[in-house]
């Protein structure tokens, strides 16, 4: 029973890994056929679809935050919160919809946490226009592609789970001994392994601290388990050797597959223009100031501004928005997904498109997806 309890878990770690490794194929084979030279230069994005391209919709939040603390209508409050400042009521509001909308969900009288204003900054329809906009232009890909890869990738995390919940079992079975063995010692030694091992494992997707000590108390019971194969090789030991390499197959193709990054090649030489660009930007410094907030995010910035000396000289917009950065604290400016995901209410019915309500049904002639 025990031996066959692992022998399923074996199957689910390799499946795991399969999935994980047409991830990989699938996704160099699609890239492989999107665009590799970009239709625009890096001028012609604006501060918000270049944030949405460098990280994607989470971070429109975070350029509206400095387009309206450079706009002097908000200023930090300490503990990841902002408020509107005293001179607000004069200061002119920015003409871009996303600082409006942020703007519009600040309390009048009251601090409100700047990292859920960011979301909802996210979760606005106005989101989709420059998600789109990148897709048409050929520096995102499609959503078909981006849905099938998060698909993909939650059915092979979902089986590394699964054969890790199994293969705890058939150790805790095998933990009950065999009466007709003359020396169990070295079968519950390897079955304890093997249910710690399998119990590191599924906690590695939720938190990578806790997989690693019981990955490192895993690799301490293994010792004695080598032991007892050098001895002499035993059904349960060749079970559990053969469930340590599923494991770690399964384990490397999560390590190596990463983010499965949403742009195109042709995202990804426009980015890197961008950056290149970035000591001499056009526009004025304020719009120079708000495309480094896209570019880098306000947690580079804030780590920016904690060094004692900058790198290079900087301008007084940017300096300003690293101090605005600092003070708001580590709550505000997460790391962002490369490409991005549509997190607004019209994304959640198949092919919304931007400014248009769900309700409405019509045929894209550019991509081929119903809009709803």
């Amino acid at each position: 029973m025990a031996e066959a309890l692992v022998l399923g878990a074996v199957t689910g770690y390799i499946l795991a890994a399969v999935c994980l490794v047409g991830l990989r194929i699938g996704h160099a084979r699609i890239r492989a056929r999107a665009p590799s030279r970009p239709a625009v230069g890096a001028d012609d994005l604006s501060a918000y679809e270049l944030a949405v391209l460098a990280a994607g919709t989470g971070r429109l939040g975070e350029v509206a935050l400095a387009d309206l603390y450079l706009a002097g209508r908000i200023t930090a409050h300490g503990c990841g919160a902002v408020a509107r400042s005293a001179g607000a009521r004069t200061a002119e509001l920015p003409g871009d919809a996303f600082p409006r909308l942020l703007d519009a969900g600040l309390p009048a009288e009251a601090a409100a946490p700047a990292g859920r204003l960011v979301a909802a900054v996210a979760r606005t329809d106005a989101a989709t226009a420059p998600l789109w906009r990148l897709r048409r232009l050929g520096l995102l890909l499609r959503p078909p592609a981006t849905r099938t890869f998060g698909r993909v990738r939650g059915a092979a995390r979902l089986l590394h789970l699964l054969a890790g919940g199994i293969a705890a079992a058939g150790a805790g079975w095998s933990l009950r001994g065999d009466p007709a063995s003359s020396n169990p010692l070295d079968e519950r030694v390897l079955a304890v392994g093997a249910a710690v091992l399998c119990c590191g494992a599924a906690l590695l997707p939720v938190r990578r601290w806790i997989g690693g000590a019981v990955a490192a108390a895993s690799a301490a019971l293994a010792v004695p388990a080598a032991g007892a194969f050098a001895l002499g090789p035993r059904p349960g030991v060749l079970v559990g050797a053969l469930l340590l390499a599923a494991w770690a197959a399964a384990q490397v193709a999560l390590a190596t597959t990463g983010r499965t990054a949403t742009r195109t090649p042709a995202g990804d030489l426009l980015l890197a223009e961008s950056a290149a660009s970035a000591a001499r930007p056009p526009g004025t410094p304020r719009d120079a100031a708000l495309r480094t907030v896209a570019l880098r995010g306000l947690a580079a910035l804030r780590r920016d501004a904690g060094r004692r000396r900058a790198a290079h000289p900087v301008s007084r917009e940017l300096a300003a928005v690293r101090g605005f950065a600092l003070a708001c604290g580590r709550r505000v400016g997460a790391r962002g997904r490369p490409g991005g995901r549509d997190r607004s209410p019209g994304a959640r019915e198949r092919g919304s498109a931007p400014g248009r309500p769900a309700g409405d049904v019509r045929r894209d002639p550019d991509d081929g997806t119903t809009e709803r």
